[in-house]
């Protein structure tokens, strides 16, 4: 349409790496008829050559880590022109770090933008001294604010949104691509009024923390299926990782759990789902021999799990810590509607209160905690072997015997209740409770609030969010009865490590 002639009007550069990247692909375009224009393709982490762009096209920009999009998006510390486009939701979905994270500090930019905008507009209008009524000052205020407030901004404070719901590969409505969603839960928080409360908001104190059954979970029953998808929602709605093996890992991780905070009337009606105010996923840690921790670390290894036990036991030297035994918070998600309004807190206390032997356990008469912890006491060589007997019991239809190590992942004919009340559930002996995450403000300030002390921050961030790593942990001593001395000893170590860091590693911070 253009009439332009390749060599004489514009240039094309194809790709030149060779070895596994060796394709024949277009990768800059250069038009130099009237001025010099280029279009070209550049890895993103190659940021120093977008300098000179005045536009830029990021693809897929959730799977690309959120400094690098930063980076790309303020070229020589001035904002550009960004288009940036990613899959948020289906098998192809990348993650919701760009939406839950950088999308959101944007949008609260914008916030603020039109807010100084409207207020520097209203100052600008200065009235006579006398008889203001009639000049009607407050009016023009209101009106020129309002006006800058909806006007155009400045590129920096402006951001547009374009969301596309038509399907490219499938067709609309394709029962292929329903039936993948479904199974994987991964049209989980497309549906905004999935998340609606029928509840309400009711006190955090009259709230109640309840174990859910993973077996009656993934029965396949119909109101098991939408409380999944339930709980699927919140994980998506509140995480910026979700993928299918986080469905997979809930229903066939032994060592995983599970808890949900409902409202006070959830045993009241039961004719409908209740409504879940805040979830909860546990792992159960540690009990490692000190032979096998010693052994690992000599040889520069660690093995897969037990991330708190391996992570501390390397980072202070002490192999006894992993001998003892903890829970740690892989997630936690407050439904959208009632963030920061004191649900997650009161979740954590009332784990905590479980785990740190708190709550009267109605269901046993006490001797059961003691076999179990038994049980346990013998795995001192950190081998995982299964016992030969375990072909004599395929016909035991009862509940798991031997905790953890004994439970029998099968379909079942008479399926335990999908909730249960704390109080109705065996508490493991542990010494710990801990969580890891990437550190920021809030978060630290929720965890701290918690009792939660912190004992590792790891100096490389992490590539995907560029957060730095964190653990933090709380000690239980009424359920065990050991000394919890080690918990001071590991905070003032690690403090003393955080201020000498904080010259280098941890300069940005």
């Amino acid at each position: 349409a253009l009439k332009y002639q390749q060599h004489l009007d514009y240039s094309i550069t194809y790709n030149k790496s060779s070895g596994r990247d060796e394709t024949k692909c277009i990768v800059a375009i250069q038009i130099h008829q009237n001025h010099r224009q280029m279009i070209q393709y550049i890895p993103p982490h190659e940021s120093d050559k977008f300098a000179s762009a005045e536009l830029v096209a990021i693809d897929e920009a959730a799977a690309i880590p959120l400094p690098v999009v930063r980076s790309l998006m303020t070229g020589g510390g001035t904002e550009r022109l960004t288009f940036m486009s990613s899959t948020v939701n289906g098998y192809e979905g990348t993650g919701r770090a760009l939406s839950l994270k950088l999308i959101k500090e944007l949008r609260d930019k914008k916030g603020v933008s039109q807010k100084d905008a409207a207020d520097a507009a209203a100052g600008a209008i200065v009235g006579p001294r006398a008889n203001k009524r009639d000049a009607k000052v407050h009016e023009q205020r209101w009106a020129a604010a309002a006006e800058a407030a909806g006007g155009d901004l400045s590129l920096s404070s402006s951001l547009k949104e374009i969301e596309l719901s038509t399907p490219i590969r499938y067709s609309l409505g394709d029962p292929v691509e329903s039936w993948l969603n479904k199974l994987l839960c991964l049209d989980c928080g497309s549906n905004p009024g999935s998340l609606k409360l029928a509840g309400g908001a009711p006190a955090p104190a009259d709230c109640e923390l309840y174990s859910v059954d993973r077996d009656a979970l993934f029965s396949y029953h119909k109101l098991s299926e939408a409380f999944l998808q339930k709980l699927m929602n919140l994980y998506t709605s509140a995480h910026y990782k979700n993928s299918p093996n986080d469905l997979q890992m809930l229903s066939d991780a032994p060592a995983h759990s599970v808890f949900v905070l409902l409202s006070p009337s959830a045993e009241q009606d039961a004719d409908s789902l209740p409504d879940i105010l805040a979830v909860v996923q546990v792992a159960l840690e540690g009990k490692i021999s000190r032979k096998a921790v010693e052994a690992q670390l000599a040889r520069g290894h660690r093995s897969a799990g037990d991330l708190i036990p391996w992570t501390l036991s390397q980072q202070f030297g002490d192999s006894n810590f992993a001998r003892l035994s903890g829970a740690r918070i892989v997630r936690i998600a407050t439904h959208p509607s009632v963030q920061g309004m004191g649900y997650g807190s009161r979740a954590i206390e009332l784990l905590y209160r479980f785990y740190n032997g708190e709550m009267i356990n109605l269901g046993s008469s006490g001797g059961a905690d003691d076999g179990s912890s038994d049980e346990e006491e013998d795995d001192n060589t950190g081998d995982e072997s299964v016992s030969e007997d375990d072909d004599d019991d395929d016909d035991d239809e009862d509940t798991p015997k031997g905790g953890i190590r004994g439970e029998k992942l099968k379909p079942r004919k008479e399926l335990p209740p999908l909730l249960l009340p704390l109080t109705e559930v065996a508490t493991p002996r542990l010494d710990w409770i801990g969580t890891s995450f990437g550190l920021t403000n809030q978060l630290h300030k929720f965890w701290s609030k918690a009792m939660m002390k912190m004992l590792y921050l790891r100096q490389t961030p992490n590539e995907l969010t560029g957060e730095h790593s964190t653990i933090m942990v709380r000690a239980l001593p009424k359920r065990t009865g050991v000394d919890d001395a080690w918990l001071p000893a590991f905070v003032k170590d690690s403090q003393r490590r955080l201020i000498s860091l904080f010259g280098g590693s941890f300069k940005s911070m």
